[in-house]
């Protein structure tokens, strides 16, 4: 591509960072919801160049009309726009758009415009760690996620009672997403389908709700504020930011690493029969690779590495 997402290299030096971020704002000038939802994406794009909308020709969430973001063809977020009883507009991103934003200028921009923050993600990843969601549950067993001398409630999901299927990932939770703030631990890399990965992603969520006030900015400009003071056993990653993992490409080699493997096991086969028939390499290359097209899994990944 000829524009590159420089702004990557610049968060893959952070440790805490924002995964997802949803805020509603009023686009002046307009009552169309078409001609916001374009504009919205207008703005995006500053930060996001690669950034593309596909009108979904349906509402969602009491908005007349919606758009899914779209990086290089992935699903990246949502925008909607259109309502009788207010004029704004809606934007989300997930994580894969997160990886690419700054969130030190996002976040001006944001307060320039009067948004309205209704959900952000703080999230903070372990490689190779004794902090998994079985040691996040002793934790709160023992009190240690207590607020004001209070558990909050907790929860957990995966094959717990089967260790023979932890291969699958366990997930445990903290909180109450209904009162805007929840806590999960869970196992990244067996997520993304390596039974044997020992990379644990631990996310605060902080939800805009009826009880409570609008999410501060500052929350884009220093994440790690926020994620160290949701629980007081997470205060113990108060000066985590020191360290300076270069959490992207540590992302990039579990993740490469495991897409090989499976391909191996899966083509590799097929290659061998190719080249027995007399195939070239430069044969082989021209039928199976695409080389426009980056697994959804992979295209942070690729950016991390300044191959895009």
């Amino acid at each position: 591509h000829d524009v590159q997402y420089k702004t990557s290299q610049q968060r893959a030096e952070e440790t805490v960072f924002i995964d997802y971020c949803a805020f509603t704002y009023e686009v002046k000038g307009t009552n169309d919801p078409e001609v916001a939802i374009s504009r919205a994406a207008q703005m995006l794009k500053t930060f996001l160049p690669h950034l593309e909308i596909e009108m979904r020709g349906k509402g969602f969430h009491g908005f007349y009309e919606s758009a899914i973001l779209l990086i290089d063809g992935v699903a990246s977020g949502l925008i909607a726009s259109g309502s009788s009883t207010h004029r704004r507009t809606y934007v989300e991103m997930t994580g894969l758009a997160c990886g690419f934003v700054n969130f030190k200028a996002f976040g001006q921009m944001l307060f320039d415009l009067k948004a309205r923050l209704s959900r952000v993600d703080t999230a903070l990843d372990f490689f190779n760690s004794k902090y998994d969601p079985q040691a996040i549950r002793q934790a709160y067993i023992r009190g240690e996620f207590k607020n004001r001398g209070q558990n909050p409630s907790s929860s957990m999901a995966g094959p717990w009672d089967d260790k023979a299927r932890w291969g699958a990932g366990l997930t445990y939770y903290i909180g109450n997403r209904k009162n805007g703030k929840l806590f999960r631990c869970y196992h990244k890399g067996r997520e993304q389908g390596d039974p044997a990965s020992n990379w644990v992603r631990m996310e605060v969520e902080l939800r805009r709700t009826g009880n409570t006030e609008y999410i501060p900015f500052k929350i884009l400009m220093n994440p790690e504020q926020f994620f160290v003071g949701a629980f007081p056993w997470l205060s113990r990653f108060q000066n985590v930011v020191a360290a300076k993992v270069d959490r992207v490409k540590k992302a990039a080699k579990i993740t490469f690493d495991h897409l090989v493997h499976y391909a191996k096991q899966s083509y590799g086969p097929l290659i061998a029969v190719m080249q027995s028939i007399g195939m070239t390499s430069e044969e082989i290359q021209k039928k199976l690779i695409q080389p426009d097209k980056v697994p959804r899994r992979l295209l942070l990944c690729s950016v991390a590495y300044g191959t895009q």
